[in-house]
């Protein structure tokens, strides 16, 4: 029930702030980047009281990703680990009936995606991030699409007396397209080649070769075969 006031507009930037009762003031900033598939969101917590104050948070990463075919496989909520066996978790419609905590260490970001695009929330740093929930959204309507819901919720902070913390955060909103998410660090695990992936990525390579001089896929993949 927080109601944020504008602080800030420039036409890449927003900046909104907001004061609780507690004295800890909030300041949001989301800048756009041009010819980018992503967005920076800083969150400042700021402590304007005279005591420490200890608090969390919960930042809703995704919503809203349209289906593009079945749903039992199409969509997914993904959240990647980067500590012990590692990799990214999938969850489908089918395994959100009521929302799926994942608790752990190196969570290093968490979205949902289908076949071909994706929404994804990618911390700076992961240390600050205690857990995933993942969720599915039930339809209020019958024309409402199928739609999942992931959230990241951070470990409890504890900040001083008139000091602040920041948290820095990228929200990609693209296409899963290799040399796209290859700027984006780890964020190419977005792509499942499934088992045949040391295949795959051969002959993806290939099959972009041929685009590069045909800029048809249908040749292209006449051409591959």
């Amino acid at each position: 029930n927080l109601r944020y006031a504008v602080k800030e507009k420039t036409p890449n930037k927003i900046v909104f702030e907001a004061m609780l009762e507690n004295g800890l003031k909030i300041t949001k900033s989301v800048a756009l980047q041009p010819g980018k598939y992503h967005i920076d969101i800083d969150v400042i917590l700021e402590n304007t009281s005279d005591s420490n104050i200890n608090t969390r948070y919960t930042f809703t990463a995704a919503t809203g990703i349209l289906l593009e075919g079945d749903p039992k496989y199409d969509m997914a909520t993904v959240t990647r680990i980067d500590v012990g066996r590692g990799g990214v978790y999938r969850k489908y419609p089918a395994d959100l009936e009521t929302p799926y905590r994942n608790e752990s260490e190196g969570i290093s970001w968490a979205g949902v995606n289908n076949k071909y695009f994706a929404a994804a929330l990618k911390p700076d740093s992961s240390g600050y991030i205690d857990a995933v929930v993942s969720q599915f959204v039930p339809a209020l309507e019958p024309s409402d699409v199928l739609n999942l819901r992931i959230s990241l919720e951070t470990i409890k902070i504890e900040i001083p007396s008139h000091g602040a913390e920041r948290h820095a955060y990228i929200y990609y909103v693209g296409p899963k397209q290799e040399e796209v998410l290859s700027q984006y660090g780890n964020l190419i695990s977005l792509i499942d080649y499934g088992w045949t992936s040391a295949i795959c990525k051969y002959l993806l390579k290939i099959l972009n070769f041929f685009y590069s001089i045909t800029h048809n896929y249908g040749v292209s993949i006449l051409l591959l075969t």
